[in-house]
This record gives C-alpha cells, structure tokens and sequence, in this order.
C-alpha cells in the first residue's frame, strides 16, 4: 500500500509520523490537523528537512515545497544543499518534486471562513501565467529547478490563496535572519 508522512519546517524540522502511514481518510485527516497547528513565521530550513526526508525507510518520492530560499540549518547556501542532496541521494535515488508556493489572492478572515471564495478572475489568471513564465529565472526557482533535475524529480509553481487574520488577532513575526 502507498504511505505517507509531512515534514513541516520553519527554522528546524518537524515530523508528522514515523514509520510512514497508509494513505488512508483517517491519516489524511490527522495529517491537515498537524499541518493546521503549524505557524510558520519566515524561517527557511531546507537542508535539515531535506536530510530528515531522505533518512526515512521506505520512501521513493518526496514531494517538497517551500516558498523561500535557505536561511536556516546546517547548510544555507543552494551550492551546499545541491551538492549535499545529491550525495546523499546518489545511491537511493528518491525522486524529489519541487514546488515553489507563491502568494495567490488575500482574502479577508470573514471572506475566507464564509467559504464560496470566486475563481481567480482574468487578471489574476495573467498574473500567475506571467509568472509561471518567468520563475525559472528567479533565484529561487533556479535552486528549486535544479533540485528537482538532478534528484529525478521536477520543479512546478503552484499559488497559495490566503487570509488576512482579524485586527488585533496574535500571529508570528516574519523576520527572517
């Protein structure tokens, strides 16, 4: 059967579960419940999550996504974390799927917990078109782009929609180093 877990990171790791669990309705509801208590703040930690990933018995793919460069961990610089992947993925050849989450439209917290939110309209469309286009020239999408080639693995952009939380409710700084 196929099996699952989440890394969540920030500034360190975070796993969901070990050993890997069927992938299942149950599991997959536990699994939205650990990611919903995470708060990242703008930390970035690639290569731990990375290395956390790779140690784990009986996987074949990981799908990774980030929506920052490397600012945490033992190696924050892409040339490092390319060449260590690498080195530790020469013999297990784990296919690893980037995808670079880039903002998509901000709702309000009412907007949002109202439901019925609008598809995006033609100029959000082009928007994410244009950028599609363009974010393999981005710093960013040229690590991630790599990281996926030479990991058997592809790099994609996908658009997160969000919510603005309510005036006055607390949330986490996003300071980064």
């Amino acid at each position: 059967t196929t099996g699952f877990t989440l890394i969540e990171f920030d500034d360190a790791p975070r796993l969901f579960s070990r050993p890997l669990l069927p992938a299942n309705r149950p599991n997959a509801d536990k699994a939205l419940a650990f990611l919903k208590k995470a708060k990242p703040y703008g930390a970035t930690n690639i290569f731990d999550s990375l290395e956390m990933a790779l140690s784990l018995p009986q996987i074949d793919t990981i799908v990774f996504l980030s929506d920052g460069l490397p600012n945490r961990g033992r190696f924050k610089d892409t040339a490092s974390i390319l060449r260590e992947v690498a080195r530790m993925n020469r013999h297990l050849r784990i296919a690893l799927h980037c995808i670079w989450i880039v903002p998509g439209r901000s709702f309000t917290a009412e907007e949002w917990e109202k439901g019925g939110l609008p598809p995006p309209g033609p100029e959000e469309l082009e928007r994410r078109r244009l950028f599609r286009e363009r974010a393999a020239d981005l710093e960013l999408g040229q690590f991630l782009r790599r990281l996926g080639q030479e990991n058997d693995g592809s790099f994609s952009v996908a658009f997160a929609d969000t919510y603005r939380p309510p005036p006055g409710a607390p949330t986490r700084p996003s300071t980064d180093e």
